[in-house]
């Protein structure tokens, strides 16, 4: 699932990323109704626009949903278009509705209760949930702009491992150790606990299980168990910049998900590999 918010407020830009990301939905964001439909022509898997109504200005945001009905028409394309909005009285509402507007957003809604009023509102647009993927970025350990490093101690022997980190997702991430260790310091579904590494000059600490080793490769896939709020949002941001670059991957969710992080819906049938 891929969405744009329409926003000039980067507290709601912000909100929107840290609330979908980490549940496998792509988030795209412009600011105005140019670049939306450039948006749109760029990314066709996009099905939700979220328009962020700024001081009561509801012509321009009624203007705005006419275009991207529309739009809509002539490509021939199913593009859902909602309104966030502070107060809003039944007139615009109506109004909203005939330019195509399908649903409303309070500015002061909680993540929850955003996603799954998203998530409802999909199903019952659309008569099944969405198909939801973690976007997987992926580095060239090669360049040295890309090199993030990454630490943590094994469960086994308690010996410092280190190494690069090859590509980074929601589920997890793959990395490739360096330096001396045993072949028995890892092995496939130990717990790692204390994983640390920077994004953005941030740190970031995980816990996580091994799901795939390779000794001779120095190759090891690490699948989250657990990323606090703070560092959902560290992770988000990050993802949500080099989503705005282009060139990246994704991996499907698993249907049936289990809750391993402190968001809901955060797990992946593989790592980031």
């Amino acid at each position: 699932m891929e969405i744009v918010i329409v926003t000039q407020s980067f507290y709601v830009r912000n909100q929107f990323v840290n609330t979908f990301y980490p549940r496998g939905v792509t988030v795209y964001h412009t600011d105005n109704a140019d670049q939306l439909l450039e948006k749109l022509r760029l990314y066709p898997n996009i099905e939700f626009v979220f328009i962020d109504v700024i001081h009561e200005e509801f012509a321009q945001a009624l203007d705005i949903l006419a275009k991207v009905k529309a739009f809509a028409v002539t490509q021939k394309r199913t593009i859902y278009a909602l309104l966030i909005y502070v107060v809003i009285d039944k007139t615009i509402a109506a109004k909203a509705i005939e330019n195509g507007c399908v649903g409303f957003v309070k500015s002061n809604v909680s993540g929850d209760e955003l996603f799954l009023y998203t998530l409802q509102l999909y199903q019952k647009l659309r008569g099944a949930p969405p198909q939801r993927k973690y976007v997987r970025i992926s580095f060239d350990p090669a360049n040295p702009n890309e090199r993030i490093g990454i630490k943590f101690r094994s469960p086994i022997n308690s010996q410092l491992l280190v190494g690069v980190i090859r590509d980074i997702s929601f589920g997890g991430l793959a990395v490739e150790l360096v330096g001396m260790f045993p072949q028995e310091a890892l092995s496939v579904n130990v717990q790692i606990s204390n994983i640390q590494f920077m994004l953005d000059d941030r740190d970031v600490y995980a816990d996580a299980t091994v799901v795939a080793y390779d000794y001779r490769k120095r190759f090891c896939a690490l699948r989250f168990t657990y990323l606090s709020s703070e560092d959902q949002e560290v992770l988000a941001s990050f993802i949500f910049k080099r989503v705005a670059l282009g060139g990246v991957l994704e991996n499907s969710i698993e249907k049936s998900e289990e809750k391993t992080q402190q968001a809901p819906e955060n797990t992946e049938d593989q790592s980031g590999t």
